[in-house]
């Protein structure tokens, strides 16, 4: 129960977190890891101790000073900072103050931070990426409609097979690990337990597959905070779809590549968007503390202010 060693925890996370997670070719089980140990830091920004949700918001600073946080979880965190803004703890608002700032001025999508801008780019982009998709999948749209509709009809059940396989204990992992399929067959194999209504073994290569198929593990990449199951559900859905083996044959195509960039675009401008409007949301907030009796709470106020002119953010002014 002491927030002194709650405080000494937390600093170590976050130096662990800066020392061995700072890489940007992180496996899985290092991202896992990662994930886990920001889900703390987290779970600490509603400590009972101002002192605690302070010292968690000066690590965010750190970690995203060091450029150490993923750039899709960044909102995510910005969004729980802002609302300190409001806490009822002098020293955790001007923390959060400081933080925000820290975000702004360290953030990963450039130095012209226009929300409309940004909202347009990104609308233009997703425009150009559906009209590749539509010329490049034509010739699967109605087989895709056609297996959309099985999968309807079967997801719930198999949502049920992997919440109860999960559910047990470990008993069958060695067997699990020991399966002899190629890698290059899983999702074949897979498909036709799905045809046969054989659940339960779909699920049990499936798990084997995450560990082992490249397009699994691309992903459980761009998952945020990956959940075991909907992890599953989706390896599952793709390869009831085919879709891995129809982006692979893109993928061997220069304009699989084209493709594949502009899906890169469109997460970049989405992701922007997502942090831009986080950040919009700090000014009103930020406002009300240049009002505040605190002085260094105003002084902090006053610096957000000042960066947000350099970065011509909207609303701002």
């Amino acid at each position: 129960q002491s927030y002194t060693l709650r405080l000494s925890v937390i600093n170590v996370i976050t130096e662990v977190v800066l020392t061995s997670f700072s890489k940007t070719d992180l496996s899985n089980n290092e991202r896992e890891s990662r994930d886990e140990f920001l889900e703390i830091l987290f779970d600490h920004m509603l400590d009972v101790s101002s002192y605690v949700r302070a010292r968690v918001i000066q690590n965010w600073s750190r970690l995203q000073q060091e450029d150490v946080l993923p750039a899709k979880m960044q909102s995510e965190i910005l969004e729980k900072v802002v609302e300190h803004l409001t806490d009822k703890a002098s020293n955790v608002r001007k923390a959060a103050a400081i933080c925000v700032r820290s975000f702004l001025e360290h953030n990963p999508f450039g130095s012209e931070l226009k929300l409309k801008k940004m909202e347009e780019a990104l609308a233009k982009e997703s425009k150009s990426y559906e009209e590749m998709m539509e010329k490049h999948c034509e010739p699967h749209i109605e087989k895709l409609k056609e297996s959309q509709e099985v999968w309807n009809n079967i997801k719930d059940e198999i949502a049920k097979v992997i919440e109860n396989n999960l559910n047990q204990n470990d008993d069958n992992d060695e067997e699990e690990n020991d399966l002899n399929v190629p890698t290059d067959q899983i999702p074949s194999v897979v498909q036709t337990y799905l045809k046969e209504k054989k659940y339960e073994e779909a699920v049990k290569i499936t798990k084997h597959a995450v560990e082992y198929v490249k397009e699994c593990s691309h992903l459980r990449n761009t998952m945020e905070h990956v959940d075991e199951r909907e992890l599953l559900m989706k390896v599952i859905r793709n390869f009831h779809l085919n879709i891995f083996n129809q982006l692979l044959s893109l993928t061997n195509r220069e304009d699989g590549a084209h493709l594949s960039k502009q899906q890169e675009l469109v997460d970049y401008y989405g992701d922007a968007v997502k942090f831009l409007k986080v950040l919009e949301s700090a000014i009103e907030p930020m406002r009300d503390l240049l009002d505040s009796v605190n002085i260094s709470e105003m002084q902090e106020a006053v610096e957000f202010f000042v960066a947000t002119y350099k970065f011509n953010i909207d609303n701002a002014r």
